[in-house]
């Protein structure tokens, strides 16, 4: 599946992690895990992975605890 149009939109407000790591959450549940070839695979450059991949990594970490904890809304 690519996010061609999420992934754009998301460069332009400067929002990269925050996507990328919804899309992460995405590819978790549908497939058990997300790879740096995953991402390239839904439309993320390289570039992109490398500078912004731990962050979105963090992100997505704490959202999945939360959901698990049962503290999200």
């Amino acid at each position: 599946m690519m996010n061609t149009v999420r992934i754009t939109r998301a460069r332009r407000d400067h929002t990269l992690p925050r996507t990328m790591s919804e899309i992460m959450l995405e590819l978790y549940s549908s497939k058990g895990d997300a790879t740096e070839r995953d991402l390239l695979r839904e439309g993320f450059k390289a570039e992109e992975i490398a500078e912004h991949g731990g962050k979105a990594r963090r992100l997505a970490e704490k959202s999945f605890v939360k959901h698990i904890d049962g503290k999200a809304a």
